[in-house]
């Protein structure tokens, strides 16, 4: 009897080890998992804290609107300029052409 018992209380013994070796090994799965989890969710930290950092260099939305109508109103001054500089073109070409015919004569 007391060999029975004695095989009983190894396999026991054995049974109770194996158990204890899968829950360790399991446990330390989710360790390593929450450590890789933990990992990533630093590296989005840092992220996100070098995006608000260059985000704070951007013009705001009342800014570029601003920039646009300032960019709009120089379109429309080159535009003038551009039509105020033709008569004087005309007038150098005149002027050109004048000197030229001259040297030839």
């Amino acid at each position: 009897m007391e060999e029975f018992l004695g095989r009983w209380g190894a396999m026991l013994i054995s049974a109770t080890a194996l158990i204890f070796s899968i829950a360790s090994a399991r446990g330390k799965a989710a360790s390593d998992r929450v450590g890789q989890v933990e990992k990533k969710s630093d590296e989005t930290e840092q992220r996100v804290a070098r995006l608000e950092t260059e985000m704070r260099h951007l013009p705001d939305k009342d800014t570029s609107h601003r920039l646009e109508l300032a960019i709009i109103g120089l379109r429309g001054e080159v535009s003038t300029l551009g039509e105020r500089m033709k008569p004087v073109a005309e007038m150098a070409e005149r002027v050109h052409h004048y000197m030229f015919e001259e040297r030839v004569k």
